[in-house]
């Protein structure tokens, strides 16, 4: 199986699987919590403390004091957390809340949630080629925003967004409002420099697990603490004392393990991996451009995409039906977010970019994970290939089938 759908989920990474079972070895048999005091439960807290530390370090805030890493159940409790973490209890008039119209569902459906208690939702279109201008996210605000949310790359094109540069304009305009990222497909996929973004004006980055290849269930939420933009901040979730109070509830400490290991995999060898991944994105793009007529490239060129992501139209192949065809093929592709499958409507993130409603039933996204290489991207665009040749010649009109070859 080609598994180019790794903007779902990535595959674990052999340090991970490592670590957890060393971590179970250790700990399996006494049942450790990271809040008791007795030496099993000290041992736990010495594991969450280096995953935390791994983690701080793989996103670029080793040494960044004003920060807390603060680990939840995925990358939708961290987003949900960071839109209603930093809302009023009460929406004053014109309250409002501003995402780009390409954010993942976890923003988009907290956001809609937040709007059903009286806080207005503004959606910042993006341009043609999948990025959101910085200018035009600060057109849509104004001094009743309440939170600010620009994803760092997204998970359909691909596409990059400069996050840093919109803080920093928002900044300039003296905009109070709290400004989120949802970081889940740029960390380990792109050098994130989240000491840069909160240097900007960033006040908190979501971030998941299971995209980088450590296990699903846990994500983190990396909270900036600086005096300059402190805010009020209201835990989702009350209980415990666990995560200092910013997220009750006792941790899942395999997964944060299986986190730290990822993170440090990531520090060490992401450069390498990121480049071997571009170089089989771009072959494979390479291939299909040159064989496969009427097909258009939807992801940004470099260096405004992920270099792992492809989404791409073959005209007259539907991404649903083309997507069926590359499993019974062997490849593993998507239309969109996992978060919408099974569903028919093509993804929102195809239609925001403009494209017509056929045109965006055709899109299909390729996201090639952190271990893939050029043998693959090429054996993968054979494939594909063969599909969209074989799904044309059977839409074809009779007439057209029955004519002789030449």
């Amino acid at each position: 199986m080609f598994r180019f759908d790794a903007n779902a989920s990535s595959r674990l990474r052999p340090q991970v699987r490592e670590a957890v079972s060393e971590y179970l070895s250790v700990h399996g048999d006494c049942g450790a919590n990271a809040s008791s005091i007795h030496g099993h439960g000290r041992r736990a807290r010495a594991a969450l403390r280096e995953a935390r530390a791994s983690l701080l370090e793989a996103a670029g805030l080793a040494g960044f004091r004003p920060v807390k890493a603060v680990f939840c159940s995925g990358g939708t409790e961290a987003c949900n957390q960071m839109i209603f973490g930093f809302l009023p209890r009460s929406a004053a008039p014109g309250a409002n809340i501003v995402t780009t119209a390409i954010e993942h569902q976890a923003v988009q459906e907290a956001a809609a949630a937040a709007a059903e208690l009286g806080f207005e939702l503004r959606r910042v279109l993006p341009q043609s080629n999948g990025l959101v201008a910085p200018e035009d996210v600060l057109a849509m605000c104004d001094s009743a925003t309440e939170v600010v949310c620009v994803m760092a790359a997204n998970n359909v094109t691909g596409a990059l967004l400069d996050v840093a540069e919109t803080a920093r304009l928002l900044r300039g305009a003296s905009l109070s409002a709290a400004i989120v990222c949802d970081a889940t497909q740029a960390f380990g996929k792109t050098e994130l420099d989240c000491a840069e973004l909160m240097k900007a004006g960033v006040d908190a980055v979501a971030l998941s697990a299971h995209k980088v290849g450590a296990l699903p269930g846990v994500g983190a939420l990396l909270l900036s603490t600086s005096e300059s933009s402190c805010r009020v901040f209201r835990p989702m979730l009350v209980g415990g004392p666990q995560e200092e109070r910013f997220r009750a509830g006792t941790e899942n400490l395999p997964g944060i393990v299986s986190f730290g290991a990822a993170a440090k995999a990531i520090k060490a060898q992401g450069a390498e991996e990121r480049s071997n991944v571009s170089a089989a994105r771009d072959k494979l793009w390479q291939i299909l451009n040159e064989r496969i007529d009427d097909i258009e490239r939807i992801t940004p060129d470099v260096p405004h995409s992920l270099g792992n992501t492809l989404a791409f139209r073959a005209g007259g192949v539907r991404g649903d039906d083309l997507v069926a065809a590359l499993d019974l093929s062997g490849v593993a592709a998507s239309t969109g977010s996992a978060c919408s499958s099974g569903r028919q409507e093509a993804s929102h993130v195809f239609r925001a970019l403009g494209l017509s409603e056929e045109a965006a039933r055709e899109a299909v996204r390729l996201s090639l994970d952190w271990d893939v290489n050029l043998d693959q991207a090429v054996a993968g665009a054979e494939k594909i290939i063969q599909c969209v040749k074989r799904m044309r010649e059977v839409s074809l009109p009779l007439a057209d089938q029955l004519q002789p070859t030449a």
